[in-house]
């Protein structure tokens, strides 16, 4: 059975908003935590422009420094969306801030999917097809997977959830 993804499909359930309360760390829309570490010195050249397609009001800045977007999980009871605290503690650490993922996904230069879960969320879904839809035009974004995310990356781009199922363990060892 091959799943899916429609990144216009999903978008409507993206609009949905849930609560913020930090003894959880959950944010509005999705959780999604982007690492701002954007000092105001290193600004240079910034410009806005408007994609046609949808809407959205980006602002390009360069900056030494990477803006990171964290991708949350999902509370299987309350349904609140979150990211363990050892991310937001790292983020305030390096003077980031939370910061609504889905409105700036075309103005980070990275997103990092952690692992957890076993399937991809549709949140996961429809940042992996924007990502690719910025890549193909022009505006490079990395996508990094650790642990069970890489393996959404690989489902994600084939569009088919099953696609590691029937896999052969294979140990071999190394000449050193």
């Amino acid at each position: 059975m091959t799943t899916k993804f429609n990144a216009l499909e999903l978008q409507p359930m993206l609009q949905r908003s849930t609560r913020f309360r930090w003894g959880h760390v959950s944010l509005p829309l999705l959780a999604l935590v982007a690492l701002m570490m954007v000092c105001p010195c290193h600004c240079v050249d910034p410009s806005i422009a408007i994609d046609q397609t949808s809407s959205e009001v980006l602002v390009q800045v360069r900056t030494q420094s990477p803006i990171i977007g964290v991708h949350s999980h999902q509370d299987q009871t309350s349904g609140d969306e979150f990211i363990a605290a050892s991310y937001i503690n790292c983020i305030e650490s390096a003077g980031g801030r939370a910061a609504d993922l889905i409105r700036l996904v075309a103005s980070v230069n990275g997103i990092l999917f952690p692992g957890g879960d076993p399937e991809p969320s549709p949140t996961a879904a429809f940042l992996y097809a924007r990502a690719l839809d910025l890549n193909r035009n022009g505006t490079y974004i990395s996508l990094w997977g650790a642990c069970l995310a890489f393996e959404w990356l690989v489902q994600l781009h084939t569009g088919d959830l099953r696609i590691l199922d029937n896999t052969q363990k294979l140990s071999l060892t190394l000449n050193l």
